[in-house]
């Protein structure tokens, strides 16, 4: 920019400065940040401003300046270095942020230019004309993006999709972006009719546009197979455990009909003065009466004697240590899922390690510290280490459906605010969940 036109430099800062602070806050609102500081953003919108407003000091490439792929390339490392989501996820929406400046700046390069029967060289020039033109494109993009925000940022927090659909979306966006891109090189140099540009212009944000469109329904697709998935394996639940309140019903009855059977041979004796041999009797009876659990939550007893019992079939030990369970911190049927999840579960891993020398066990852990429920459960995991496939936590020899209990475990764990973690430590997978216990959780298990 040459010393008489000094005056445009604040006009074009401020451009410069809008376009730095949209594009990143775009890709703030698509993706999840690793924490909520606001520094790094700042310092993206800072870095960014710098760069296009290196444009100035080229009368050539001013009108480019919001358009230059290599600055874009400050927000994509921004999301890359300070964002969680999947690298599918930010390839989607950085190809996106390459795609709609250059689209949307060819529209209204058409459209000025046919309204003020413009050249494109002509919008370089400090005029009217050009205000009008960086006003108008700034304000559509901004319009596009905003719109783009209001209808897919809420698709971040719960995004199932696959990443090869995703990857295909991404594939049509940069054959978008190169077009656009080519369109830029050739029109200036007269080499592309005027009619031509806006076509192709049109047809390049009409395709990024329909590819979002088809990745929010990709994604809603994927989250409605989740919530059906969850949903099966909650009635998966259920029906187990009705199951196993009838298997426990059939056990008390038998230990009903025992110990009829062991008091009226007790009675028998001490009508015979048998007082010390009715004394060893009832030693022994004792010794073999089936070890039944009493942690003042009748539903999770029954649950878990049944459970000891299954597991002592497959000649899988279980360890436990548990507290009081009389006041829980959400409702008996969740807190029985979380629990059976997370024992069907290990006992799933001890069975794929049959024949292998090393003991197999499940250890069961409840704790109560003052406002807070600690649960842990370990099983042996020693030589296929465990991969996370579409949120669920699976084994490379998995069989269809493995780890849909611990997707359960995390939704019941998240409504109410608590923690859940899964990892493998060494030779054994550990699931840890954390609840909180308020009055109102009290008041309902009541």
């Amino acid at each position: 920019m040459t010393s008489s036109n000094w005056f445009w430099i604040p006009y074009e800062l401020l451009l410069n400065l809008f376009q730095a602070f949209l594009f990143t806050w775009f890709i703030d609102h698509m993706l999840i940040k690793k924490s909520r500081e606001r520094i790094s953003f700042w310092i993206c919108v800072l870095l960014t401003f710098l760069g296009y407003s290196a444009f100035l000091f080229d009368s050539d490439s001013i009108i480019l300046a919001f358009l230059s792929s290599w600055v874009k390339l400050i927000p994509a490392a921004y999301s890359v270095i300070f964002y969680r989501d999947h690298w599918w996820s930010k390839a989607l929406w950085i190809i996106t942020l390459f795609v709609i400046p250059s689209t949307v700046s060819a529209f209204s390069y058409y459209s000025f230019g046919m309204f003020f029967d413009k050249t494109f060289q002509s919008f370089l020039l400090p005029s009217w004309e050009r205000i009008g033109f960086t006003l108008f494109a700034n304000i559509l993009m901004w319009f596009v993006l905003f719109m783009i925000v209001r209808f897919f940022s809420g698709l971040r927090e719960n995004n199932h999709s696959r990443p090869k659909s995703v990857v295909f979306l991404i594939l049509i966006l940069t054959v978008a972006n190169l077009a656009a891109e080519a369109m830029y090189y050739l029109y200036p140099q007269g080499d592309l009719s005027t009619t031509l540009f806006f076509i192709v212009s049109l047809f390049s944000l009409f395709i990024c546009l329909s590819t979002l469109f088809l990745y929010r329904s990709l994604v809603l697709y994927s989250k409605q197979s989740a919530d059906i998935n969850y949903i099966q394996g909650q009635r998966n639940a259920i029906d187990s455990r009705l199951a196993e309140i009838s298997e426990m019903y059939s056990m008390m009855q038998m230990l009903n009909h025992d110990i009829r059977k062991h008091m009226q041979v007790t009675e028998t004796m001490l009508s015979k003065n048998e007082i010390e041999e009715s004394r060893s009797y009832l030693a022994e009876v004792s010794s073999n009466l089936e070890n039944l659990f009493s942690t003042g939550c009748l539903p999770l007893d029954s649950a878990l004697t049944v459970r000891k019992k299954l597991l002592e079939e497959k000649k899988i030990g279980f360890i436990y240590e548990l507290c009081d369970l009389q006041k829980l911190p959400l409702s008996t049927s969740d807190f029985c899922a979380v629990i059976m999840n997370l024992l069907d579960n290990a006992a799933e891993a001890c069975e794929r390690y049959y024949g292998e020398t090393f003991d197999h066990f499940v250890s069961l852990s409840i704790r109560h510290r003052e406002d807070m429920f600690f649960i842990e459960v370990v099983n042996p995991c020693p030589s296929r280490p465990l991969k996370k496939r579409n949120g669920l936590f699976v084994s490379t020899k998995d069989a269809p459906g493995h780890g849909l209990g611990l997707t359960v475990v995390e939704h019941i764990t998240n409504s109410i605010n608590g923690i859940c973690s899964f990892s493998q430590d060494g030779p054994y997978f550990k699931a840890y969940v954390a609840l909180p216990y308020f009055e109102k959780a009290e008041r309902n298990n009541e």
